[in-house]
């Protein structure tokens, strides 16, 4: 890996152009959690966008949820836009309910727009509810429910 940031952040471009969508995913999913901004901004670029045509059922998730915390609203913003796209697998509810909720709670809270929309859009497509987006005590009570 290159002691550039700038020519790693450019590498999650190239190596979006790997014909094996799994392999791609383990591949940047460990870059994640790399310490230059402009890289993890890339790389969840890139699974976002993978993973909105690809349906990859052993994704590494955990990296994503770690993510949905990270102090940089940027990196929260980009792993609300991939785990959107995990979303859509009915399968990956459960998992997401479980170990999402919570930040997806505290992401909902968010006044940025591109934290508080991709939460709510996420949390109503999980659990089949229409809470309105700044009822944030039903939303609660909900995921309260759900995890008892």
């Amino acid at each position: 890996f290159d002691k550039d940031p700038y020519k790693r952040a450019s590498a999650a471009y190239l190596l979006a152009h790997i014909e094996n969508a799994h392999e791609l995913s383990c591949i940047l999913a460990s870059q994640i959690y790399d310490s230059d901004p402009h890289v993890r901004n890339s790389v969840l670029r890139v699974l976002g966008s993978l993973l909105s045509t690809e349906m990859i059922d052993d994704f590494p998730k955990e990296a994503i949820i770690e993510a949905l915390n990270f102090p940089n609203l940027t990196d929260r913003n980009k792993a609300l836009y991939v785990l959107s796209n995990i979303a859509l697998n009915i399968k990956n509810h459960q998992y997401i309910l479980q170990d999402a909720g919570v930040y997806l709670i505290v992401n909902l809270k968010m006044k940025q727009p591109n934290l508080h929309s991709f939460a709510y859009s996420i949390l109503k497509l999980i659990s089949g509810k229409n809470f309105n987006e700044h009822d944030y005590a039903a939303w609660e009570r909900w995921l309260e429910e759900e995890l008892s």
